[in-house]
């Protein structure tokens, strides 16, 4: 692999990157893979699974006085309390989604199809496994309301 000198540094590491979404010509007439998620649409999920999660959370914990079962959240609600570690939850889960789904649309200098998919994977696995801890708090819920 042949580099060029630039400034005494690695030309591929100080190249910039284009995070501009195309606008004029399709991804095809480029020469591009075509998108295959919408990073908003995959967001919006993952807010609403976040949101979803936050409120049966809250819902078990505080009216049916359930117990975290998860060590970390645990530790946070200890630290912080109930209200504090929702909102991280949310804060900080929507970030990194959020960044993932950045990561699916950014352009790099290298490699770019390969990151992008790879972050396409990382986020249908981080919304798939929110989505199902909401469904597993809500199965919960509902076994203990119905028993």
């Amino acid at each position: 692999m042949r580099v060029r000198e630039q400034t005494g540094l690695r030309a591929c590491l100080t190249e910039r990157v284009d995070v501009r979404l195309p606008r004029t010509r399709s991804a095809k007439a480029r020469g591009l893979p075509e998108q295959r998620l919408s990073a908003l649409a995959c967001w919006t999920v993952g807010l609403v699974f976040a949101l979803l999660d936050v409120l049966t959370t809250w819902y078990a914990v505080k009216p049916l006085h359930l117990r975290e079962v998860n060590r970390v959240g645990q530790w946070v609600i200890a630290e912080f309390g109930l209200e504090a570690a929702l909102a991280m939850r949310v804060v900080i889960g929507c970030s990194a989604l959020g960044l993932l789904a950045l990561a699916t649309t950014v352009r790099f200098p290298r490699h770019h199809v390969l990151v992008n998919r790879a972050a396409e994977a990382v986020l249908i696995g981080a919304l798939v496994i929110w989505g199902a801890v909401v469904v597993s708090n809500a199965v919960q819920i509902a076994w203990y309301k119905l028993s």
